[in-house]
């Protein structure tokens, strides 16, 4: 890794950082939901994790797992 693809992930990250910032501002989630969203990721990691047959992963963690793929990928351009 060389300082120019350090300093291209951190100019994606702020960005991303400034998104999501003015995103939580524009619609701001409760406490519950923060919460229940938390959970949900974390049952998706944990089933990620275990390597599953993808058989048993619903269409839901597929469609979350595929978002968060293209997340990443935008942010490691």
């Amino acid at each position: 890794m060389n300082a120019t693809d350090i300093r291209a992930w951190m100019e994606a990250r702020r960005a991303a950082s400034a998104r999501e910032a003015s995103e939580r501002s524009a619609s701001p989630l409760s406490a519950q939901e923060s919460f229940r969203r938390s959970l949900r990721a974390s049952e998706l990691v944990e089933r990620m994790v275990d390597r599953k047959p993808v058989e048993s992963v619903s269409d839901e963690d597929l469609t979350a797992y595929e978002t968060w793929a293209r997340l990443r990928a935008a942010m490691l351009q």
